[in-house]
């Protein structure tokens, strides 16, 4: 499929840019933790910052079943799939401890059920592919500043569009376009001459039920999906 094919192409060249970024600022990184240069020293000083991110996600359902699964032949498994996402960011300073982070972008992710036959042991996969744009709005407590680093950790909420899914076939496992969910996590910042390179790993947990229920003989089995994602971000600031 041309969706499915745009998609790994997207997530391999994310591979490329977060290892390309390593190996660029490592000897940076050593070069700074020898000397003691304080890069960007009014930085905290101003209110507003922008910049852009990329990043690697990992997407799986969290599925809760109907009652008649447990008398049925079939075993159902989410299986944990890779996507990309890229996108934009504003920040705006609260204190020297709290800042809120916007960050609107568009992720590309796909996530599977496995349906296995007890009976003759038949494994069939249905894949729900998507576009979203994701607004995620977070809270981020940062640590003191020590020389070009500091540490942080995050939470907050996110809300989920699909701009674009799979054509719908016959017997497909159906999702809603809109979703809400709750993310936290931890990284850090690291100060550059020109700019802020920040690593984030960042897990998401959806809180609506986004099945859409149409009875089939793979959706009839399930009474609710939730999404769950953990994602690696890399932010330029």
């Amino acid at each position: 499929m041309v969706s499915f094919n745009i998609r790994n192409q997207l997530y391999l060249l994310g591979c490329q840019a977060a290892l390309i970024v390593l190996l660029a600022y490592a000897p940076a990184h050593a070069q700074h933790l020898r000397g003691n240069d304080i890069n960007l020293r009014n930085y905290d000083e101003q209110k507003l910052h922008y910049g852009f991110v990329l990043g690697l996600n990992f997407s799986r359902f969290h599925f809760q079943t109907q009652d008649r699964y447990a008398a049925s032949d079939t075993v159902v498994q989410a299986k944990i799939s890779p996507g990309f996402s890229l996108g934009l960011l504003g920040v705006l300073h609260l204190n020297p401890w709290w800042e809120m982070r916007l960050a609107p972008m568009a992720s590309f992710n796909e996530r599977t059920l496995e349906y296995t036959s007890l009976s003759d042991g038949n494994t069939v996969d249905k894949l729900v592919e998507a576009t979203y744009i994701d607004v995620p709005l977070l809270f981020r407590f940062k640590s003191s500043r020590r020389g070009n680093a500091r540490m942080f950790m995050l939470i907050g909420a996110s809300a989920s569009f699909a701009l674009a899914k799979k054509v719908e076939e016959e017997d497909l496992v159906r999702v809603k376009p809109f979703d809400v969910a709750i993310e936290f996590g931890f990284g850090m910042e690291k100060f550059f001459p020109m700019f802020k390179f920040a690593p984030e790993l960042r897990f998401s947990q959806g809180i609506m039920n986004v099945l859409e229920q149409d009875g089939n003989a793979y959706s009839g089995q399930l009474k609710a999906l939730y999404n769950q994602r953990v994602s690696l971000y890399f932010f330029f600031e």
